[in-house]
């Protein structure tokens, strides 16, 4: 919600640099400390994600920002197994930098969309305007009852 608070360029930039320095942090956090538990917890998603970036270990940067544009792989997966499967923290940092741009500018344009959106169906003229469809849509209703009480 950094673009209707900063705006577009500069809340994307704030997002974007939050996204990869908590990125970056879970990288190696999980490479310091959370490297046994997440082995114990994932062993076949990190099996898997391993054998990946062996299998594209020449093409390791496109490969990486293959897997952060596209939603085949969650990004939280991404930020605690990439360190423990072998994934270059300067392969980890560029690709992120460039393959998490989409996800930041939707993330924006969607926070701008709801702040230009934020007051429908509480104003006013709204409530006005409802009020005087349903005291239409009652016209015939009390045009009959007016008929059924002369007749």
């Amino acid at each position: 919600m950094s673009g209707p608070i900063f705006g577009g360029v500069l809340g994307f930039i704030l997002s974007h640099f939050c996204s990869i320095a908590g990125a970056s942090l879970c990288y190696y956090m999980s490479k310091q400390l959370g490297a046994s538990f997440i082995e114990r917890q994932m062993p076949d998603k990190l099996k898997w994600l391993k054998s990946k970036i062996d299998e594209n270990e020449h093409n390791l940067f496109y490969y990486f920002m293959f897997l952060r544009i596209t939603p085949l792989v969650p990004n939280w997966f991404l930020n605690l197994s990439s360190a423990i499967v072998g994934v270059p923290y300067s392969i980890f940092l560029s690709a992120s930098l460039v393959g998490l741009i989409p996800y930041t500018f939707l993330l924006v344009k969607t926070g701008m969309t709801v702040n230009e959106i934020q007051s429908v169906g509480f104003d006013f003229k709204t409530l006005l305007s409802l009020t005087g469809l349903g005291v239409l849509a009652l016209i015939p209703t009390l045009i009959s009852k007016k008929v059924e009480k002369t007749s």
